[in-house]
């Protein structure tokens, strides 16, 4: 080959290589922590964004596990459930950090009534299309909650078909499939999960390990009547059973901290924890004008969780937003509500209890970019009804 034609191929090579360099570097990383996609570089908050490429390659199996090892999010079990830990961010602590923390998963809040950790065992990873963490207050959109910040996940819709299963040690498999019809001005999917482990350590009195049990299955359809309005329905099911080690002595820890927590006559019974949790969402998109979109979604929550207590947790929730966007400024307004009820039974101690909480949020948020600035403002105007009623008495909080 002729050494200009040499010359010639390395400098296009080169010249290739470096605008895909460059586009790579140069793609905007959008956010949506007010409900109005911004590039990451225009956003008046601090946020992280991970898209399916950073998921896959983590070689994580768990949600939790991508947090705590991705993310700035600690994760810890929430007294030895794997299943249901903590979440700490900006060094709230893993105590009650997770009460100053709100998830959403497609809008859908996953915070309890009470105070329970959210539970994001019943979110299979591998049909996590995005995950978004805000950190601060700086979006009025997510209200009650989230003084520590938000972390939003968004699924996938995918029509392909997939299956995967994998086999390890200590009874270790795992199982998820997604599927999916495209027709017309119709989008069906549908996906499932589940991961089930023998356990590690010893049998406990009653010769059961510390086992446990995942399954995630949903469905969603999704109506197009025109090519920038939607109506869906969701429908979605998430079942946890585990058993879990008892929280060791300070002897038993000293002596050997990998071990169970044993009595004279072995093993202490494990904790057990079941629970089976039901959502609906149903919503839909409608643009009004070129500059003006209306949004409205309703969730509806049903869950029962069993351990020493049995706890029915039943939530409603609307969203429904106005946005307007005209070149450099956008605005957004809102309407919220969210409504639950809990009620416990303790069975070795023959009581109950009730839990509501109600909260009514209106908010307000605008931005305008001059190009070199971003100025930003916003309002929030939340009222909350908290009451907790024993056999005994009641007690009401309002905020």
């Amino acid at each position: 080959m002729p050494l200009h034609y040499l010359v010639l191929s390395l400098i296009i090579t080169l010249f290739c290589t470096s605008t895909t360099l460059a586009k790579d570097l140069m793609d905007p990383v959008i956010v949506t922590a007010t409900k109005i996609k911004t590039k990451d570089t225009k956003a008046t908050y601090a946020s992280e964004v991970y898209n399916r490429e950073d998921i896959e390659q983590s070689g994580t199996k768990s949600l939790y596990d991508f947090l705590n090892q991705s993310t700035s999010i600690v994760t810890m079990p929430s007294a030895g459930n794997t299943f249901s830990q903590k979440i700490d961010m900006r060094g709230f602590g893993l105590t009650d950090g997770y009460k100053n923390i709100v998830v959403t998963i497609n809008g859908r809040r996953l915070n309890n009534v009470d105070s329970v950790p959210q539970k994001l065992s019943e979110i299979p990873i591998n049909n996590i299309e995005r995950i978004e963490i805000t950190k601060g207050s700086g979006s009025v959109v997510h209200g009650d909650g989230a003084t520590g910040g938000s972390i939003q996940i968004y699924t996938r819709d995918t029509i392909e078909t997939t299956l995967e299963s994998s086999v390890g040690n200590y009874g270790i498999h795992t199982g998820s499939f997604t599927t999916g019809l495209s027709e017309g001005k119709f989008i069906l999917s549908a996906s499932g999960d589940r991961y089930h482990k023998d356990g590690f350590n010893d049998k406990d009195l009653y010769g059961h390990r510390d086992s446990g049990t995942t399954g995630n299955y949903s469905a969603k359809l999704r109506y197009f009547p025109t090519e920038t309005s939607e109506v869906f329905i969701e429908k979605d099911h998430a079942s946890v059973n585990i058993r879990y080690p008892n929280a060791l002595t300070q002897e038993t820890f000293e002596q050997n901290p990998g071990s169970s927590y044993k009595t004279n006559q072995g093993v202490k019974r494990y904790n057990f924890q079941t629970s089976n949790t039901n959502n609906l969402t149903v919503g839909g998109t409608l643009e009004l004008t070129s500059k003006l979109e209306a949004s409205l979604v309703f969730t509806h929550q049903d869950k029962v969780m069993v351990n020493d207590t049995e706890k029915k947790y039943h939530n409603n929730a609307v969203d429904s937003s106005i946005k307007y966007q005209n070149g450099p400024l956008k605005v957004i307004t809102g309407i919220q509500t969210w409504d639950g009820i809990r009620n416990a039974d303790t069975w070795d101690k023959g009581s109950t209890d009730t839990a509501k909480k109600s909260n009514l949020g209106v908010f307000a948020q605008s931005s305008y970019d001059t190009g070199s600035t971003v100025f930003s403002l916003g309002m929030r105007g939340e009222w909350v009804e908290y009451t907790w009623q024993t056999d005994e008495k009641k007690y009401d909080f309002l905020a």
